[in-house]
């Protein structure tokens, strides 16, 4: 997933706990702008982008025996990636 996400030159990232069975880290959301004030780009929201990375994320995760979280925090997405 890192890589996926580091693929925008803008993109940050802050590692927040490091653990045998837990990683969670803050990022940012630099895709922000290409929606705009009206939260919407080709007629896809933000909403729908973060989700539709989180069900990509997730099936990635369940399939390696982990567990995938996100929760958006404003401009930032916090992500928790549990060994189950």
């Amino acid at each position: 997933m890192y890589r996926n996400l580091m693929s925008d030159p803008d993109q940050t990232c802050e590692l927040l706990e490091a653990s045998e069975t837990v990683v969670k880290a803050r990022c940012n959301r630099p895709y922000l702008d290409y929606f705009g004030e009206s939260g919407e780009a080709l007629g896809v929201t933000v909403d729908d982008y973060d989700q539709s990375f989180l069900a990509f994320a997730s099936g990635i995760a369940e399939y390696h025996g982990m567990r995938w979280e996100q929760v958006v925090e404003g401009g930032d997405i916090v992500y928790t990636v549990t060994k189950r």
